[in-house]
């Protein structure tokens, strides 16, 4: 006998009886079998060979927990018996337990197919969603993507974009998320041959070492402007006789304070769970082992030419600034820096982004601001 239910699976019940799932049904009003039927016997003579059961039985629909089940005719063609009372009332049990395991394995198989079609978010894209820079009183924030080119970024800068305060910024401004719009692209001058680039601390009122203007914009200070965490320098800090590239810097407008501080811009469709500080060294794995063996080798070399007037620093000197926790995948991202003065003194603060699942360390992004020469 063969009890065809809604479902994915073709399923044999233990007690003999045969029934499978069918998909949904069509404009026809008719399903179709995702298995073929395989006739069982379960030890009761529910037919005889002389007596016919009544067609339009076997047509008509039964709705038992809203979904449809249709008997129909075992193979052969011919039934020749009609069921007992007791019998049908014993099929009927049978289906209705039918009916419940066809709807439990159809609710898992959509459950998994739900699993593996829920998007993932893309590691190898984050260096295009997540950006890191300063944030002033005036409420403007600049920006970088975390390429070495600095031109990469121009081309990436959404509409909106969620800015989280790091350090003790959120503490501070008892928020820890702020919405940002974006407002233009940072371009460097020429005048006569001579670049000419804007120093951002200087033209936000935070000079406080009366830095030149690197021929852009006017260099100011403002008393009442302060940085959240007095020990942390600017991102855009540069030494008073040295000038930066501002190319390809974005700027938002967000809602401003009298603080400044460091922040990480996330592309809304990355989905943020939690932010929180961190302190220490930052863990190495065995690739920045290798790294680190590599880079003073090369730094060992260096030392034939030239004597190094400074002492070069690795990433293992990194210090954890915070973790970024997404709400998809169960990713975490870690922001670290720490400064380099290479072998002659050309300072670099280097910022370390850390994209880890389940504390495997899955891509590193790094981004430099030279800061000057010692």
């Amino acid at each position: 006998m063969v009890h065809r239910l809604w479902g994915r699976w073709g399923l044999m019940p233990a007690s003999g009886d045969e029934w499978d799932c069918l998909q949904p049904v069509g404009e026809s009003g008719v399903g179709k079998s995702t298995s073929k039927p395989v006739k069982t016997n379960d030890g009761h003579d529910y037919l005889s060979e002389n007596a016919m059961l009544d067609p339009g039985y076997l047509q008509k629909p039964h709705v038992a927990m809203g979904l449809r089940l249709t008997r129909s005719p075992v193979p052969g063609g011919e039934l020749t018996k009609f069921l007992a009372s007791k019998q049908l009332e014993g099929h009927m049990k049978r289906s209705l337990s039918s009916t419940l395991l066809c709807f439990f394995f159809s609710s898992l198989s959509m459950n998994i197919i739900f699993a593996q079609t829920v998007p993932q978010p893309d590691v190898q894209g984050l260096d295009k969603k997540v950006f890191i820079g300063q944030a002033y009183p005036s409420g403007n924030v600049y920006l970088e993507c975390f390429s070495d080119k600095k031109t990469d970024c121009i081309q990436l800068w959404p509409k909106e974009l969620i800015i989280l305060p790091l350090g003790d910024a959120g503490s501070v401004l008892g928020k820890t998320q702020m919405n940002a719009s974006f407002v233009k692209i940072m371009k460097d001058g020429l005048r006569k041959n001579v670049g000419l680039s804007t120093y951002i601390p200087g033209i936000e009122g935070m000079d406080k070492d009366q830095h030149g203007s690197c021929g852009l914009g006017e260099s100011k200070s403002v008393d009442q402007y302060k940085y959240i965490s007095e020990t942390s320098d600017d991102y855009f800090y540069a030494m008073p006789d040295y000038c930066e590239s501002s190319e390809g810097i974005g700027v938002y407008r967000a809602a401003g304070s009298k603080y400044s501080f460091l922040v990480l811009g996330i592309d809304p469709g990355v989905a943020v769970a939690g932010l929180k500080a961190l302190s220490g060294k930052r863990p190495l794995t065995a690739a920045d082992q290798q790294e680190i063996a590599k880079e003073k080798m090369t730094d060992k070399e260096a030392e034939a030419g030239p004597a190094c007037t400074t002492n070069p620093a690795y990433i293992d000197s990194a210090t954890q600034v915070a973790e970024i926790s997404l709400a998809d995948g169960d990713l975490r991202l870690r922001l670290s820096t720490y400064d380099n003065p290479g072998c002659h003194g050309h300072l670099a603060n280097i910022y370390v982004l850390d994209v880890l699942q389940h504390n495997a360390l899955l891509r590193k992004l790094e981004v430099y601001r030279t800061l000057g020469v010692l």
